[in-house]
């Protein structure tokens, strides 16, 4: 029998469904903004097109993680690993090493930040070795939840007040792969990003793809709970 009896009938049921339609239209809006740099959503939304439908997801990072959350859907069980409530970073590369293993014949794709990433990056060289197809898709804003552009960055720099949050601009981590025998791609538009998943998924070995979006600018960093 189902949960609610006549649910078409049924208010709490229309009123839910009302807020998931808003909902799936303003997330819809956000997957679809235009403006480059790319925004979370934009490139999590190109990334999505173009993954099969048993891959195994690791998302690690600040924002990168918490986005991907609310952006990629599974019909398999046990095929996303993040750091669940722990709030660490450090993990995401180890745990697609294990999945590959686990799963050898299913994609895992890796969505890190580029501050999650810089943790655990030599990890690169041990897919390699292992000769794990690892598809790793590192988000690079610059920073931990913001980042800054170079001339933001050069100013702050000067005046003494650069934030401990701050990353270098635009460094090139696909270089970091290709150093030990992956494949690196450097992207910054939806079109290209959505050519090298493509290629990556069809690679026999690790690929890297350095997916730059918008850095944020300088700002203070505030969360909901802080106002509770």
């Amino acid at each position: 029998a189902p949960f609610v009896q006549q649910p078409d009938a049924n208010q709490y049921v229309q009123t839910l469904a009302a807020h998931s339609s808003l909902n799936a239209q303003k997330q819809q809006a956000k997957y679809l903004n235009p403006t480059l740099p790319m925004s979370y959503h934009r490139a999590f939304y190109e990334i999505k097109q173009k993954l099969p439908h048993d891959f195994v997801l690791i998302s690690e990072g600040a924002n990168t993680m918490d986005i991907a959350r609310t952006v990629y859907d599974f019909q398999m069980p046990r095929r996303r690993l993040d750091c669940a409530t722990f709030a660490n970073m450090g993990v995401g590369l180890g745990f697609a090493i294990a999945a590959q293993v686990h799963y050898p014949e299913s994609h895992v794709v890796a969505i890190v930040g580029d501050s999650a990433f810089g943790f655990s990056a030599m990890e690169l060289e041990t897919a390699v070795r292992s000769h794990l197809p690892l598809v790793i898709i590192v988000i690079n804003n610059n920073g931990i939840y913001f980042g800054l552009e170079q001339a933001e960055y050069d100013a702050l720099e000067q005046q003494g007040r650069l934030p401990a949050t701050a990353l270098r601009p635009d460094v090139r981590y696909e270089m970091f792969a290709e150093a030990v025998g992956g494949k690196g791609y450097l992207v910054s538009t939806p079109d290209d990003l959505s050519k090298a998943v493509e290629q990556s998924l069809q690679h026999k070995g690790l690929s890297l793809i350095n997916c730059l979006i918008a850095p944020g600018g300088y700002q203070k960093l505030d969360f909901a709970w802080m106002a509770k």
